[in-house]
């Protein structure tokens, strides 16, 4: 007799149970379909949300000054000569260096220059003439690297 009043109660409990998690079961049916969304020739057919205000500016190599007109005024600025090319070492993992966005192994060419090593905290590049050394380490206050 006892034995049957246990069975019997763990029946029933887990027929309750079982009722208790249909709503997960529904639930789950109800992401089951794919989503249609939004097609891509609707959104290339968008116009974009953000306005640029452009400013006409010529490229001045005498480094002088230039008057460039504007919507409300003139603006008086010094146009900068040409620089060369900024390379900038975001990480280095496994063997490889994250360098303008790209990663480079030993060996491989980035804006001219190769990479000859790397180490724990900087990349070594170089060009015909020019060696140059890439860091991690930051001089900013603000922010905090653990160079192992």
């Amino acid at each position: 007799m006892n034995k049957n009043v246990i069975f019997g109660f763990f029946v029933f409990t887990l027929a309750l149970s079982s009722n208790e998690l249909a709503w997960v079961d529904h639930q789950i049916d109800a992401i089951k379909p794919p989503r249609i969304g939004v097609a891509a020739v609707t959104i290339a057919a968008l116009n974009d949300p953000f306005i640029f205000l452009e400013k006409k500016v010529t490229l001045d190599t005498t480094n002088t000054v230039k008057q460039v007109p504007a919507t409300s005024g003139t603006f008086a600025f010094k146009t900068p000569l040409p620089t060369a090319p900024t390379l900038k070492l975001a990480a280095i993992m496994n063997g490889a260096a994250l360098i303008n966005g790209k990663w480079c192994k030993i060996g491989d060419t980035v804006q001219g220059y190769k990479v000859v090593s790397l180490d724990l905290k900087s990349a070594h590049l170089t060009n015909k003439n020019k060696k140059l050394t890439l860091s991690t380490q930051s001089d900013s206050k603000n922010l905090k690297f653990k160079n192992k």
